[in-house]
């Protein structure tokens, strides 16, 4: 027991005595554990306990496989692992975005880049989005990680026809319209085709215009910083700017 006492110089000092009926209790209760812990008693005691957790484990185990094997469960746990999966992963889509002007070209033959695509607040208007750490930078989607991507993309085109003979007003019809995704690595600096789609050149039926829809897709390793964009052979042809898209995911 300690105690505090206050002596006539003002200052304070500390009293230690000992209670020597309380220490007697105090030793008789520990000694009366330690024998308990080390009982058959106790060990019976503690096998019960691990018994019941495992019939508790066993039981809640069988109902979620009762769970899981239920057919009326199956599109359920599917729906949800599919969305929880899937929103874990790097992914971005953007859409095409419609301008004031037409997009000129210098050169009709050229491959250029499609930078009209929706991004900030706009990029949510035609399903757009981006996840886990992809970017949208000037045309470009830019991946944060190494793997393997799914990387797609859709692009309307729609050239002018003579009216007369139905035929594109082209300089030459032997040149297909052509519709890539390109890669650009930072640390090369260069890009790289990953994908193309080639379109001949068609007389048209209706004598105004031709129309074409081009779908491509590829699967590629890209690391982290590399950069996918969307490219076109006369990028005046581009039409229905807000169907177009393209987009990728890590699989």
């Amino acid at each position: 027991m300690i105690r505090n006492m206050r002596v006539n110089s003002g200052k304070l000092i500390r009293i230690e005595s000992i209670d020597h009926e309380n220490k007697k209790k105090t030793d008789l209760c520990f000694a009366t554990y330690s024998y308990y812990l080390n009982s058959d008693a106790y060990n019976v005691f503690l096998q019960q306990i691990s018994e019941e957790y495992l019939r508790i484990r066993q039981r809640e185990q069988e109902n979620l496989d009762n769970y899981i094997n239920d057919e009326s469960n199956k599109e359920i746990l599917a729906a949800v692992y599919s969305n929880d999966y899937w929103e874990m992963k790097p992914a971005g889509r953007v859409t095409g975005l419609t301008l004031d002007e037409p997009l000129k070209n210098k050169d009709k033959n050229a491959m250029e880049t499609i930078r009209n695509w929706k991004c900030g607040n706009k990029l949510q208007e035609k399903n757009g989005f981006l996840r886990q750490g992809v970017r949208y930078n000037n045309g470009r989607l830019v991946v944060p990680a190494k793997g393997s991507y799914f990387v797609y993309s859709f692009v309307d085109f729609k050239e002018s026809c003579n009216r007369e003979t139905g035929k594109p007003d082209i300089e030459d019809i032997n040149i297909p319209l052509k519709h890539s995704i390109y890669k650009f690595n930072i640390k090369e600096g260069r890009e790289t085709e990953v994908v193309s789609g080639l379109h001949p050149h068609k007389v048209s039926l209706s004598r105004y215009y031709n129309s074409y829809s081009s779908y491509i897709s590829s699967l590629i390793e890209l690391v982290a910083g590399d950069e996918i964009s969307i490219k076109v052979m006369n990028i005046t042809n581009i039409d229905y700017a807000e169907n177009n898209y393209f987009g990728l995911y890590l699989v």
